[in-house]
């Protein structure tokens, strides 16, 4: 399944640190460094298992781990809409 970041939305980066601001719903939420990483990914287009290569390749996480938390992290992604299915 592919997804974009929603073009609602407004972005700001601190570092390696995303920021993100709904204004329908008056919300700010804040990724920390992997959060962001994997919301850029997502954003391009990349898989689940593109991810969790990229992640293993720079931090020190195990595959299974990574597996559930990052599906997991989509699935609140989308919740709230920061997300959307292309």
């Amino acid at each position: 399944m592919k997804y974009k970041i929603s073009r609602k939305l407004i972005l700001g980066k601190k570092g390696k640190k995303i920021t993100i601001f709904n204004s329908e719903k008056s919300s700010i939420y804040e990724l920390n460094e992997i959060g962001s990483l994997i919301l850029k990914e997502v954003d391009k287009e990349k898989t689940v298992e593109e991810i969790i290569n990229l992640l293993k390749k720079n931090y020190k996480v195990q595959g299974i781990d990574l597996l559930n938390d990052i599906n997991d992290f989509i699935k609140q992604l989308k919740k709230k809409r920061i997300i959307i299915e292309e």
